[in-house]
């Protein structure tokens, strides 16, 4: 994760993590194609803990989720 400092409250203490589901949490671009249909174009997403207010942020990687769906990152 890039940011160094939370959104919320600008602090910079962070623990990672992980939320936990049936499985590992994911992010599905909502495009059409087998591959999403099928569940293959999800992208892990990352998240972290700031241990000064509490926020969880998740973070995707959008030259990740850019390649699944055939596409160049434009960022």
């Amino acid at each position: 994760m890039s940011n160094t400092t939370c959104l919320r409250c600008h602090g910079d203490d962070f623990q990672a993590g992980s939320l936990q589901t049936a499985g590992q949490l994911h992010f599905l671009p909502q495009v059409p194609g087998l591959l999403n249909f099928l569940g293959a174009g999800s992208v892990k997403v990352e998240s972290r803990l700031c241990m000064d207010c509490g926020t969880l942020d998740f973070t995707v990687d959008p030259v990740e989720v850019a390649e699944r769906n055939g596409q160049n990152a434009t960022n």
